[in-house]
């Protein structure tokens, strides 16, 4: 999630793959099976069992020509047990049903031949009544839709998602979407309609029959350092504007970019371009590079040399950047094309004070602050202040410290200016500062930005008590004196 959200959490973990069983155990036969609000199963003979009304454990495979599993119940968890929910691949037939739940956890569980594998949908309507669904770390594969949700704060992390007719289908939503494999799915890998404030990042996207990302009547979404590859157009716009494509590769794909109907006023920049068509912009006028020094684009067919350097091109030596725009046509031109491609710097935050300075102590009641460089443009991030912990690749990140912020946001450079971190703060020890940048709730080293205590080179956050730095500044002033009497003590000798 790239914004904080309180509220509703839906958690689906789903352990077991998600795809076509050929060796299936007995099965119940039957219509829609339902977890009841009273937390009864109806129909009662079916195989799932539960002795608490917390967890439901399937006993043998369902399948089933209509719906699978209704879930009108909150704060459960379904055990598949590894068994299998089959349906017959009817239009709109649903594997899970989670319409207007929260906090359900699934597990353990293969879900096959359903237009939606796991959905909120109820029918004919979208359901919008998620303050955050959490969806991470599955296996999804050969159904019509895999996720299709309409929710805000949503976030789908690091899911393999193939063989699908759409990958991800979101609407009226923003949230995040990162670290996911979406491959050789029919229709979109991702698609986003009337949505905003999505940022969809790091995800590797390829072999889409249409598109591997496709947004239609969207706005102020950020695609950033995504793989996107060998799909029928890379990323495809329609009616959409004010969306920031930065740092993405972009190769192999029919069109690289695709502007139907009316999609002004996008920002395109730091990405790779080596397509069979670069770009079809439909008279849509869009910026194409960040400006002087940042650059705009790497184009494979660009022809241009490199020998001057400024904002004008026309200063002795290089820079870098070509001498002469890359033309796409008379509303579209980038003005800096990159002679190499762009690469990403490093997410790096600091503690400062209010005007960006590194501050790595501070007093009780005194406001700390952090910045940062190499984030993706306009983008809001999660952020943390814990207690200072030895730091692991993979280890969940520990609970926040109450009373600190939860959410930090990037300026279109990528770039966090001087920002509160941590009001006034009255408790006294180490602390550490971290961004979760792929948002999946873990500290991944090399990708996340964290400010730790153990590290000199960061230093992450200290709080001691005032009269501590009283004293600690008199016992330096001691130490001085004692030097300069010794000093002069053995210069007398």
């Amino acid at each position: 999630m790239k914004k904080a959200v309180t509220g509703i959490i839906l958690t689906l973990l789903l352990t077991g793959m998600l795809t076509l069983a050929s060796n299936l155990q007995p099965v119940k036969a039957g219509g829609t099976i339902y977890i009841r609000a009273d937390g009864s199963v109806d129909p009662p003979d079916t195989p799932i069992t539960t002795i608490d009304n917390v967890t439901y454990t399937l006993t043998g495979n369902i399948t089933t020509s209509d719906d699978g599993i209704f879930v009108e119940r909150d704060n459960i968890i379904i055990d598949g047990n590894g068994y299998t929910v089959q349906g017959s691949g009817t239009f709109f037939s649903r594997g899970i049903i989670l319409a207007g739940r929260s906090n359900v956890t699934i597990k353990n569980t293969r879900i096959m031949t359903f237009h939606f594998g796991i959905t909120t949908l109820d029918h004919e309507i979208w359901i919008d009544s998620y303050s955050y669904a959490s969806i991470s770390r599955k296996n999804i594969a050969n159904n019509w839709g895999s996720i299709s949700l309409s929710s805000s704060g949503i976030r789908v992390t690091e899911n393999n998602i193939q063989n699908n007719w759409h990958g991800i289908y979101l609407t009226s939503s923003y949230g995040s979407i990162s670290g996911n494999n979406i491959t050789a799915n029919e229709g979109w890998g991702i698609s986003l309609t009337y949505s905003s404030g999505n940022s969809i990042s790091g995800n590797n996207i390829t072999a889409n029959g249409w598109a591997g990302i496709y947004l239609e009547f969207c706005s102020s979404n950020s695609i950033n350092g995504n793989n996107i590859a060998n799909n029928g157009n890379g990323v495809q716009l329609a009616e959409s504007s004010s969306n920031i494509i930065a740092g993405n590769n972009i190769t192999n794909n029919e069109y690289g970019i695709m502007l139907d109907w009316f999609s002004p006023s996008n920002n395109f920049y730091h990405n790779s371009f080596n397509n069979t068509n670069q770009v079809c912009s439909s008279d849509s006028a869009n910026v194409w590079d960040n400006g002087y020094p940042s650059g705009g684009n790497h184009w494979s067919d660009y022809t241009g040399v490199d020998e001057k350097n400024g904002p004008n091109q026309d200063q002795p030596g290089n820079d870098s950047i070509g001498d002469t725009p890359y033309v796409i046509d008379g509303y579209n031109i980038d003005r800096y094309p990159l002679m190499k491609p762009w690469t990403p710097i490093p997410s790096v935050i600091e503690t400062c004070n209010s005007s960006g300075a590194k501050k790595d102590s501070f007093i009780p009641g005194e406001t700390v602050y952090i910045n940062g460089t190499g984030f993706a443009p306009s983008t809001t991030y999660n952020m943390y202040v814990v207690s200072d912990v030895t730091w692991t690749d993979g280890m969940p990140i520990p609970a926040r410290i109450s009373g600190t912020k939860t959410s930090v946001t990037s300026d279109p450079s990528g770039n966090i200016p001087p920002t509160v971190a941590w009001q006034q703060p009255l408790n006294i020890g180490k602390f550490d500062v971290l961004i979760d940048v792929n948002d999946n709730g873990n500290y991944d080293a090399g990708v996340d930005a964290l400010d730790d205590n153990d590290i000199v080179n960061t230093a992450g956050l200290l709080i001691i008590p005032e009269y501590w730095l009283g004293t600690i500044l008199g016992l330096a002033g001691c130490f001085a004196a004692f030097g300069a009497f010794h000093t002069t003590k053995r210069k007398r000798i």
